[in-house]
């Protein structure tokens, strides 16, 4: 990605494209391709014990992961974590690609920050950047 110029309002917030750095879904592209889709996103505030995406339901969004730190949970949205998504991650895709319902809970360890992809938006990124398309397939 170039460098970023200034602070841009990304959905309900303002967002400096630096903090897009850090996610590895975005590695190698070119924010110019995807800025103006990723703008028009939604920025989630969790607190620490909020329930981002809940198994047994059926979730339309990928979540990148700006700040905080995400358990995913398997039984309940009580059970013990068998993974934890820290800043940089993305959560949700197999939800937006595959219909069917979560197979997990994921519960915020912590306060955290996330923009919120929706579907339309995540095929539009998909078309318009090759780079992002190849980092997702090789997340998944």
């Amino acid at each position: 990605m170039e460098a970023p110029k200034s602070s841009r309002r990304f959905g309900n917030v303002d967002l400096d494209p630096a903090e897009l750095y850090n996610l590895k879904v975005l590695q190698g592209v070119s924010l110019a391709s995807v800025e103006d889709l990723l703008s028009a996103c939604e920025m989630r505030e969790l607190a620490a014990g909020e329930v981002l995406i809940s198994g047994g339901q059926r979730n339309h969004e990928m979540y990148m992961v700006l700040s905080g730190r995400l358990g995913v949970r398997l039984e309940s949205e009580q059970s013990e974590p068998v993974a934890w998504l820290e800043a940089g991650e993305t959560v949700g895709e197999l939800s937006v690609l595959d219909p069917s319902p979560a197979s997990a809970w994921v519960v915020a360890g912590e306060p955290s920050r996330l923009l919120a992809v929706d579907e339309r938006t995540f095929w539009r990124v998909v078309d318009a950047s090759h780079e992002f398309a190849v980092n997702l397939l090789l997340l998944l």
